[in-house]
């Protein structure tokens, strides 16, 4: 150890220093692998293969011609290391290639194959030296088949990279990042198999490992930025149907019905008009809050809204609208306004289209995890085929539901015998 040769100390420093690198981008890579997915996972395995392949040349330099029994064992099994895991490295970024390209069961067997012969050739080479051995001073050397030795990892990854190139339409703005870790080891290694005694190869797979994880970090930083302005973008969008919904509740015709509804209570029934004056002002406050609102309500509140809206149909239609509810199940959220749409939909083209009127039915109970809210109605029903289940405010009802609780909405409609909503709400673990 004391008699390193100042080629030794350089190139085991370069190694150490690429190791220390490659570790902190691999520290790194640990903590976002969650984030970056799949990818973030080779992308580790990436980084882990190089550092132990650095440390283990790092090694062999340092124990080169030391001829003490650890010396011995260790000059042969960093070697042994050393050509054995850019075979290993091979396969890990046959993976990670593949999930930008696909038709990975075609090509990627037959580089995993190519590359599993290469670590089977420095195995052997471990029993029958053909490929390389060690002097008397401890010292690696090569035999005249060497070069044999190299084949594998040529051709496989020669043959993933022809792969890559024909279909680097589908890598997009990947295939240079992409090549570049096939481009610059093969230059190292062409340049290695001229200038003996340099790791030339290892530096370069070192370069193009962490070109590699700059490059995920970038793709993983858009990404986040698209989902940022898909986030916004669905914000706004539902800020516009909560605008939407309030509107189609407070329309001029309704608030003149209920005001002339009230109006005429004053002479008939003044305490009925009070009373009514009184719903018109908790619906409308009702209405409005949903502006302000981001988030589900509480079940209690959408109900205690949709009560005051049939309070003021009632006071309009009187006998010819009957309510009936069967409450049974309170502890969960939903959209402001949602069950107001069924039961306005269910008053307004049910059952109000009927001379004699009929009976709107409210029930809320659980089914297995998911808490259910059923509107059933037996006014004048439709077809569904003809007039279809989607219209504009079901159809923003839907889209509320499914973006801000997972929930979905449902209709069945027979002509002539009426109608039945039914929304889904999954229930929160725990209750």
């Amino acid at each position: 150890m004391a008699n390193l040769e100042v080629k030794q100390i350089v190139m085991a420093t370069m190694e150490v220093w690429g190791a220390i690198v490659t570790a902190i981008a691999l520290f790194w890579a640990l903590i976002s692998r969650k984030q970056l997915g799949e990818k973030g996972r080779l992308i580790v395995e990436l980084f882990l293969c190089t550092s132990v392949w650095l440390i283990a040349d790092a090694a062999a330099w340092i124990f080169r011609g030391n001829v003490s029994e650890l010396g011995y064992y260790m000059v042969r099994i960093s070697n042994f290391i050393s050509f054995v895991m850019p075979h290993i490295l091979i396969t890990i970024y046959a993976v990670y290639v593949s999930r930008y390209i696909g038709d990975e069961d075609y090509w990627m067997p037959k580089v995993h194959f190519i590359a599993t012969i290469g670590i089977v050739m420095v195995v052997v080479n471990q029993f029958w030296p053909v490929f390389y051995s060690f002097d008397a001073q401890n010292r690696y050397y090569r035999l005249p088949l060497f070069w044999l030795i190299d084949v594998p990892g040529i051709v496989a990854s020669t043959y993933m990279e022809y792969e890559l190139f024909r279909k680097r339409a589908a890598a997009g703005n990947s295939f240079s990042f992409l090549f570049s870790f096939y481009a610059l080891p093969f230059a190292a290694t062409l340049v290695q198999a001229v200038i003996y005694g340099y790791s030339f190869l290892n530096i370069a797979v070192t370069v193009s490992v962490i070109l590699l994880f700059l490059h995920l970090l970038q793709e993983q930083n858009d990404l986040y930025i698209q989902q940022y302005n898909e986030m916004m973008r669905q914000k706004e969008e539902l800020q516009d149907m909560r605008f939407r919904l309030v509107k189609s509740q407070v329309q001029p015709h309704f608030i003149f019905n209920c005001l002339n509804t009230i109006y005429f209570l004053c002479d008939s029934d003044p305490g009925k008009a009070k009373t009514s004056v009184g719903v018109f002002s908790k619906f409308l406050r009702g209405s409005l809050k949903i502006l302000d609102s981001d988030e589900t309500i509480p079940f209690s509140m959408e109900i205690e809204h949709v009560e005051q809206y049939l309070r003021l149909e009632q006071m309009r239609f009187e006998e010819r609208l009957r309510v009936e509810e069967d409450i049974r199940e309170w502890d969960f959220e939903i959209p402001a306004l949602t069950v107001q749409v069924l039961a306005e939909n269910a008053v307004k083209h049910g059952i109000c289209k009927k001379p004699e009127g009929g009976t709107l039915k409210i029930l809320a109970f659980r089914r297995d995890d998911q808490a259910v809210v059923r509107v059933e109605d037996d006014g004048v029903g439709f077809d569904i085929s003809e007039v279809g289940a989607d219209s504009t405010g079901l159809r923003t009802s839907r889209t509320r539901l499914k973006s801000m609780c997972g929930g979905t909405l449902t209709v069945e409609s027979t002509p002539g015998v009426g109608t039945a909503a039914e929304i889904c709400v999954p229930m929160k673990k725990g209750l």
